[in-house]
């Protein structure tokens, strides 16, 4: 996988498209960010039926199938996040910068192809996840214990 494209988005936040047979966008966050080192499949403390009318927007199937199944399940960090498929990955193990966690989604879903998914499409993607990233709430009290994350 190559990258694509690498900028600093309009929210201040790095981010990249790579690109092998399907394209994929990450943005970064640094140490000081309350998401830095955490899991996008660790839980928070949050419930679907809390939320009220929450959008499922671009969320996953999966995702949507597990809060439909039962809306009194605990969520994870990921489904905060609308972004194209879902959040599937978190980590610094990019070939990008490493004092960064980057969180990133695929376009490798049913339907997409490099024609549908394209540089342009991902790159909006990337900006919309940095700044609902950038606008995160700093409590992290929205995490079962501090610490819980990876």
């Amino acid at each position: 996988m190559s990258m694509e494209k690498e900028w600093i988005t309009e929210s201040g936040l790095n981010a990249a498209v790579a690109k092998a047979n399907h394209r994929c966008g990450y943005v970064g966050v640094p140490a000081s960010h309350p998401l830095f080192g955490k899991d996008y499949s660790d839980t928070v403390n949050a419930k679907v039926s809390e939320l009220g009318d929450f959008p499922i927007g671009k969320r996953g199937i999966i995702d949507v199938f597990l809060v439909a199944v039962d809306p009194e399940r605990q969520l994870s960090l990921g489904f905060l996040f609308n972004v194209h498929g879902g959040i599937t990955f978190s980590g610094n193990q990019l070939r990008l910068n490493s004092n960064l966690w980057w969180f990133g989604y695929d376009c490798m879903h049913a339907g997409d192809t490099l024609e549908t998914c394209t540089l342009e499409f991902c790159i909006g993607e990337c900006e919309s996840l940095a700044k609902q990233l950038a606008a995160f709430p700093t409590d992290k009290r929205i995490f079962k214990a501090e610490g819980s994350g990876k």
